[in-house]
């Protein structure tokens, strides 16, 4: 199975570069507004008779707009294209009720990321990883380098770019994070022998296959690849995690023993810093002064404070991303270096399980189970390691000793059988019903003292390793 990651390096511009990059962002969200307000147009006044969201029309549409404004000559090809892509998409996530209506994009709030959607097209990798050089469309004025058909900028990468045995380079984004700096997001596939080989078969059939029907001669056959199946041994050691919203999650191993992870505090924590950043830039000028360009267009600025309070937000969130995504990292990590499989419940948080408004943000914003759940799945293959994902249905009705099911409230966190008279941890009876519907039976007879306490406390803290402490304040009940 090949594994799909993406590697995010700094790069540095001069600064007349940056100024041509900043242009080319704002052709494609100028051309990204433009279709949207086609695709309107085209739906309320013309009954939809271009028939823009059904297969490649929009991109082609975008295509013949060239003629009319000839400026969109100046971006590459591929990104202009992208730009009808991503309006695709949002139309596509609508109609499927997973979005609102697409809207028009402000270039000053989000700066329009420049995809190069193929490999080594229009972008190269110079000097042994150190730079990258970025082609541009028709600009008239600039200066061609040798070889080439369009003006490029070169821009220094941070970090070393090289690329391991068995990596293909699939696609790379520029974007501009954090007020003015740039990043190139590389999107590395990993394949296997097989698959490699696999890649150039296909390669060659396509080649093939454009030739002979250039020629009207019989097509060849497209060749096939036959995934193998990832069978999952018994014999190895097995975590169940329960995800939840009082702790991170709560989890039991293949020795009985529990574990309940802490929620991350660093969330709680850089929201409080945000909503006082938030609170004291909203207490500055907006629309301080009104400037006007060369060309005597005005526009206005905000107050020397409201762009520095700004800036510490922009700083504040990325830590924010930064801190919370190394600790979901670590935490995967120090699991499957105990583990070889972990299960993991589908619980995801809705709207109706955070009844309260006061809920909302704890539950569904502060949540990462989902993005954790990711994580996991691609530390397993990238370790060669398994992933399971289990339906939680009634796991936590139902006992994980004698099977009896009863509904629990909320505020319920151990509980005594009516059946069997076991006395059980709520979340360690939903972990164990967790590896049970997996396939992995705990035997709970010879672990039956240690379902009603965590044998481990775990913590995320940053700049330190993660946590694994026994947990000693349980005292056995006597008689």
């Amino acid at each position: 199975m090949s594994l799909t990651y993406c590697r995010k390096i700094q790069v540095k511009f001069s600064k007349n570069d940056s100024f041509i990059l900043d242009g080319q962002s704002k052709i494609c969200n100028w051309f990204y507004n433009q279709l949207l307000t086609i695709c309107k147009e085209d739906y309320e006044t013309n009954n939809n008779s271009l028939r823009l969201l059904e297969g490649r029309n929009l991109r082609n549409y975008g295509v013949s707009l060239k003629n009319k404004y000839p400026f969109l000559n100046s971006v590459f090809s591929s990104v202009l294209k992208e730009a009808s892509t991503r309006l695709l998409k949002a139309y596509k996530s609508y109609f499927n009720n997973n979005a609102s209506y697409p809207k028009y994009r402000s270039w000053k709030k989000a700066w329009f990321s420049l995809v190069y959607d193929e490999p080594y097209k229009g972008w190269n990798i110079l000097n042994n990883g150190r730079n990258i050089s970025i082609s541009l469309g028709n600009i008239p004025g600039l200066e061609r380098k040798k070889g080439k058909k369009n003006p490029s900028v070169i821009g220094k990468l941070r970090e070393k770019l090289q690329l391991d045995d068995g990596e293909i380079m699939k696609n790379l984004r520029i974007c501009k994070e954090y007020g003015n700096q740039f990043f190139a997001i590389f999107t590395i596939e990993r394949c296997s022998i097989k698959e490699i080989e696999f890649k150039k078969s296909m390669s060659l059939y396509r080649k093939n296959y454009n030739q002979a029907k250039l020629e009207n001669k019989e097509l060849p056959k497209k060749p096939k690849y036959v995934e193998e199946k990832v069978v999952i041994p018994t014999n190895l050691k097995w975590i169940a995690l329960d995800p939840n919203h009082k702790n991170f999650f709560a989890g039991i191993d293949y020795k009985g023993d529990s574990i309940e992870f802490s929620n991350i505090k660093m969330i709680r924590y850089w929201d409080n810093i945000i909503d006082i950043l938030k609170a004291r830039r909203d207490l500055c000028e907006k629309k301080y002064r009104i400037r006007e360009t060369q060309y005597l267009n005005t526009y206005t600025v905000h107050s020397p404070r409201w762009n520095r309070i700004n800036d510490a937000l922009n700083r504040a969130y990325n830590k924010r991303r930064e801190q919370i995504k190394t600790a979901l990292y670590s935490i995967a990590h120090s699991l499957y270096r105990k583990y070889d499989l972990v299960i993991i419940g589908d619980y995801t948080p809705s709207n109706k399980s955070a009844s309260y408004s006061n809920m909302k943000r704890s539950m569904l914003n502060q949540g990462k189970i989902g993005e954790f759940r990711r994580i996991l799945e691609w530390i397993a293959v990238k370790q060669k390691k398994y992933y399971l994902k289990i339906d939680e249905h009634n796991t936590t009705k139902k006992c994980c000793v004698c099977g009896d099911s009863e509904k629990k409230e909320p505020n319920i966190r151990t509980f005594i059988c009516k059946n069997c008279g076991t006395e059980i941890l709520r979340d360690i009876n939903s972990s164990v019903n967790i590896a049970q519907k997996a396939g992995y039976i705990l035997d709970t007879t010879i672990y039956k003292e240690k379902l009603n306490h965590f044998t481990y406390k775990g913590e995320a803290t940053f700049g330190k390793k993660n946590s694994w402490i026994k947990n000693n304040n349980y005292l056995p009940r006597s008689g």
